[in-house]
C-alpha cells in the first residue's frame, strides 16, 4: 500500500498540470467547455458524456495494451502491474510515462468537443470512483448481477482483478467492448476468453 501511494502521489501532480493548464485557457474562452447550460442543447449533455466515455475507453484500451508490450512496460507500466492484488490506492500508481502518456487525452478532449462543466466535473467524479472500485480487490457487486446488463458490459473489480493477475487481458477502462473485440475479455476463472 504504501509503495502504491508513493506511486500515486507522483503520478497526480502529472495528471494535474495539464487539467490546470486546460481550466486556464477555459478561463480565457480558449476551450469546448461552456458553463452556460444554454449554450447547447440539452440533449447534448448527456450525448456528451457518452461521447467523452467512448473516446477515453478507446484511447486507453489501446494505449493499455502497447504499454504491455515487452519494451514500453518495465520503464511505462511496471509501477502499477507491482500490485497483483491491488487495493484502491492503486487506481493512480502509475510509472510517470504511463501518467505523462494518458494524462492529455481528455484535456485535449475538453479542447475540441462541447462539453459543460457539471458534465466535466460528474465524469471526473464518475472516473474517479470507477478507478478506486475497479482497483479496490473486491467486487462490491453481487455475482449473479455481473452477468446481467449493464453490468456484464462493464469493467469491474472481477473484471480488473483478471488483469493483475493474468497480465494479458482485460484492458479495458469502462466497457467491455474493446476486450471482446480484441479477443482479450476474460471472464472465467480458467482464463480462457469468453464473450
Amino acid at each position: 500500500i504504501r509503495r502504491e501511494i508513493w506511486a500515486s502521489l507522483i503520478a497526480c501532480p502529472i495528471y494535474a498540470l495539464p487539467v490546470a493548464i486546460v481550466l486556464e485557457l477555459w478561463k480565457r474562452g480558449g476551450t469546448a467547455i461552456y458553463a452556460d447550460i444554454h449554450a447547447w442543447p440539452l440533449w447534448w449533455l448527456p450525448v456528451s458524456a457518452i461521447v467523452y466515455l467512448l473516446a477515453h475507453d478507446t484511447f486507453y484500451y489501446w494505449l493499455h495494451r502497447a504499454l504491455h508490450h515487452p519494451k514500453i512496460f518495465p520503464w511505462a507500466h511496471a509501477e502499477h502491474h507491482r500490485s497483483k492484488d491491488p487495493t484502491a490506492f492503486a487506481s493512480f500508481a502509475f510509472d510517470p510515462a504511463e501518467a505523462a502518456a494518458t494524462a492529455w487525452f481528455l484535456p485535449a478532449l475538453a479542447m475540441i468537443i462541447p462539453i459543460h462543466l457539471g458534465v466535466a466535473l460528474a465524469l471526473l467524479t464518475l472516473m474517479t470512483g470507477t478507478a478506486v472500485l475497479n482497483h479496490a480487490g473486491r467486487e462490491i457487486w453481487p455475482d449473479r448481477w455481473l452477468q446481467l446488463p449493464p453490468l456484464r458490459w462493464l469493467i469491474t473489480a472481477t473484471h480488473h482483478d483478471k488483469h493483475h493477475k493474468l497480465f494479458a487481458c482485460n484492458y479495458g477502462l469502462y466497457f467491455q467492448f474493446w476486450d471482446r473485440a480484441g479477443g482479450t475479455n476474460v471472464r472465467s476463472e480458467d482464463g480462457r476468453p469468453r464473450p
